[in-house]
């Protein structure tokens, strides 16, 4: 008997080594495969890296040259000046990128960069209120300063026009000009003098609207009202 179970317990142990360095060889072999292929799709999906290149030119100041920066796609790419003024920026890849120069005395117009997948590299002026007119620019980028940067708003003088065509003036002096001009017009032409006459004529007169010059006495009374010719006949009646 003891004889047996020894012998039963080798072949058990034997079939368990047996599955062991099976299961250890599946597990060897797809350790192994997969990162084989990783490598290989990370190797053909990544792109070559290229270098951009160029010069800004700057007077000869050394805070110029320390404070300018060239910036692409507004700070994903940051590049800095050398000692002549020339610059490069590597480790980019293939497509379209905007170049801009950000220095605090200078103002640069801002340059757009196309590279393809061969690395070939063109050059064009940045234009979004056009993007069909395409001015196409030298290679390696030379930028050329376009003036001083204007940090303040000039203080605006005083001048009568400015006064004269404000709105508030406008709306006083056009009726007086009109109240004033108008009848001098009419007066010159008997025609449409005739034409008012007669409209004014058309119109039915009310016995119960006051007169212009009541309207203004009363104004300039305080707006006591004088007595009217019915309530001074009433008067007499009730005497």
């Amino acid at each position: 008997m003891p004889i047996n179970s020894s012998l039963g317990t080798q072949q058990t142990s034997q079939r368990l080594l047996r599955y062991s360095t099976a299961i250890s060889k599946c597990s060897v072999q797809s350790i192994a495969y997969e990162p084989v292929g990783f490598e290989s799709t990370a190797v053909t999906s990544q792109n070559e890296l290229f270098t951009l290149r160029g010069k800004v030119n700057i007077r000869s100041d050394e805070l110029d040259l320390e404070n300018t920066r060239i910036l692409i796609d507004d700070g994903q790419y940051v590049g800095f000046l050398h000692s002549d003024g020339t610059f490069t920026i590597p480790g980019l890849t293939s497509g379209s990128y905007v170049v801009e120069i950000s220095a605090p005395r200078n103002v640069y117009e801002p340059v757009r960069v196309d590279i393809n997948t061969k690395g070939k590299i063109r050059t064009r002026r940045l234009n979004l209120i056009q993007p069909s007119d395409i001015t196409i620019l030298r290679y390696p980028l030379n930028f050329e300063s376009k003036g001083y940067p204007n940090y303040f708003f000039k203080r605006e003088q005083f001048r009568i026009m400015d006064i004269l065509l404000s709105p508030m003036v406008l709306m006083m002096a056009l009726p007086l000009v009109i109240m004033f001009v108008l009848p001098k017009l009419v007066s010159q032409d008997p025609e449409l003098q005739r034409e008012l006459e007669q409209s004014t004529n058309f119109l039915p007169q009310n016995q119960n609207l006051p007169s212009i010059s009541e309207m203004m006495y009363n104004f300039v009374d305080g707006g006591k009202k004088k007595p009217t010719a019915n309530k001074r006949q009433d008067g007499q009646r009730r005497k």
